[in-house]
Order: structure tokens, then C-alpha cells, then sequence
């Protein structure tokens, strides 16, 4: 049997439609084989029971691992088994995030935002095991967030999905540093957003050429250039929209645009959504 945890609050329950559900599965006997459209972290808080996945294990309390959007897997053989399960999109972490489906690829683009290193292999095939205790109380107190649905939940969900990811990434102990070269190149991303910068700049300025910078950079990253630099502009303006009242036209010119209306194109190509309609979606604190 499933054990839903239901909505308290019609506003927060607006935000969290289709980002992110968190579910208990108390003493279940069998999950056949079945697949989703979202990321799904499971914790084993109770009982065992065998997780046929790309390998076969035979989980035990304590136990937790990720299965990708798309994924066939299933548990059989339960024996007192009790799962807590959460199950988000990207989006919910940043919209800009909304075309990915590998969560090495989630992961990276988290770190890539924050350091100059990424995942050095597959950290989703894995299951770990939560030795302190810590995983667990995360799912706990995530659990409670969304049953309750107080204001603010989202945001403390949202914090809540980064914490436990970053334990995975400190479990799995499996990061690399991205070359010197493109770390550069993401410095000046980062720093420089809102100018007009090109690869091309950087390579006559760092005499390399545009075809290996070019090629380099999306082998490093899974994107191109001017991919990165587009989210990178269009997650600040997400940020400026929900903590300014500025007009949606001098944001864009903030973040590096002066067409209004390219702006309001890739805005909604990146985020499902409207400059607009996504400032109405979050109102100021």
C-alpha cells in the first residue's frame, strides 16, 4: 500500500505541482518493474527486500541510491520492507535545469555552478549506505515538509534536495577538477555574464583556436559555450525577477540583453514559462 502524504495549503501546493513528491511505502511486499518521468532517491528505513536495477542487491535499513528519469527497476522478495522515496524534476533546483534526465548530469551542473570540478564517472548506478544516521533524518524532515506544507516549504525542500545531493556527491568521492582551460572559461561566464562575451574573444585574447576551445569546452561541460552562457544569464534574471521589482526589460539588460524580445524567446525556451508568468509564480519574500 501507498501512503501519500496530501496538501494542506492550495498556494504551496501550486509550487510544488509536478516538482517534487515525497512518498512512504510502508511494508511493501512487491514493486513490479516500472519506470519514471521524474529522478527518484529511495531510502530503506525498514526490512529488506531485492532492487533488480541495472545489477541485482539486497537491500537492508539503511540502505539508498538513485534511479535516473526513464529507468526500468523493481523490489521483490520484501521481507518487512518500508521505503521513503523522493521524486523531483530539475526544475525544481533551477529551471534552467528543466532538459536534463542523467542525474551525473544534474549533479554536475549543480557543482559546475558553484566550484570548477565535475563528476569523474557514474555516481547513479550505486547504492550507498548511511552510516550516520544523516541521509535519513534528511528524507525524515523532507517528508514532514511536504505533509505540512507551511509557507516557505518549497524553498526549505528545495534546500533540504541539495543538502542530500551533496552528501551523495560526498559519498560517492568520485569528483575530478575540470581542466584549467575551461575553468577559465566559466570564471569569465561567471564574472562577465552580462557583457558581450564570445569564445571567440577568449580564444584571440588566450591564443587558442575557436574549433578546440569549442570542442573542448562541450566535451568538459555537455553543453556549448554559448548554452552555458545563455542558462548562466537566464537563471540570474530568474533570481532578479523573484528579489526585485525591477521591469522584465532592464533585467534582460542586466543579464546581457538588449532585444526584449530574443529575451522573452529564451527565457521561455529555457524555463517552460514567461518572464512574466514565472514572477507571478513567485512573489517576492
Amino acid at each position: 500500500m501507498l501512503t501519500y502524504l496530501f496538501t494542506k495549503k492550495k498556494y504551496e501546493d501550486e509550487l510544488l505541482e509536478g516538482k517534487i513528491e515525497m512518498m512512504k511505502m510502508p511494508n511493501t511486499s512487491l514493486v513490479p518493474t516500472h519506470s519514471h518521468e521524474f529522478f527518484e532517491i529511495f531510502y530503506v528505513s525498514e526490512g529488506h527486500a531485492t532492487h533488480r536495477f541495472k545489477t541485482e542487491t539486497r537491500l537492508k535499513p539503511g540502505d539508498f541510491g538513485i534511479v535516473n528519469i526513464h529507468t526500468n527497476h523493481s523490489y521483490d522478495n520484501c521481507d518487512n520492507f518500508t521505503i521513503l522515496n523522493c521524486m523531483f524534476l530539475p526544475e525544481l533546483i533551477d529551471l534552467t535545469y528543466n532538459d536534463i534526465d542523467d542525474f551525473n548530469d544534474l549533479v554536475n551542473q549543480i557543482l559546475l555552478k558553484v566550484y570548477s570540478f565535475r563528476l569523474d564517472g557514474n555516481i547513479s548506478d550505486t547504492i550507498y549506505h548511511d552510516d550516520s544516521g544523516r541521509v535519513k533524518n534528511i528524507f525524515e524532515n523532507m517528508l514532514i515538509e511536504y505533509q505540512n506544507r507551511e509557507t516557505g516549504c518549497i524553498e526549505v525542500l528545495k534546500y533540504l534536495l541539495l543538502e542530500l545531493l551533496f552528501l551523495i556527491i560526498r559519498y560517492s568521492e568520485n569528483i575530478s577538477n575540470v581542466s584549467l582551460f575551461t575553468g577559465e572559461i566559466i570564471k569569465m561566464v561567471n564574472e562577465r555574464y552580462n557583457e558581450h562575451i564570445t569564445l571567440g574573444e577568449f580564444c584571440d585574447e588566450k591564443h587558442y583556436s575557436l574549433a578546440y576551445a569549442s570542442a573542448k569546452f562541450k566535451e568538459e561541460m555537455g553543453q556549448t559555450f554559448t548554452e552555458y552562457l545563455q542558462k548562466k544569464r537566464i537563471s540570474q534574471s530568474c533570481s532578479l525577477l523573484i528579489e526585485t521589482d525591477l521591469s522584465i526589460s532592464s533585467i534582460a539588460n542586466m543579464v546581457g540583453y538588449s532585444n526584449i524580445k530574443f529575451f522573452n524567446q529564451l527565457f521561455k525556451d529555457i524555463t517552460h514559462t514567461s518572464p512574466k508568468q514565472f514572477r507571478n509564480n513567485h512573489p517576492a519574500k
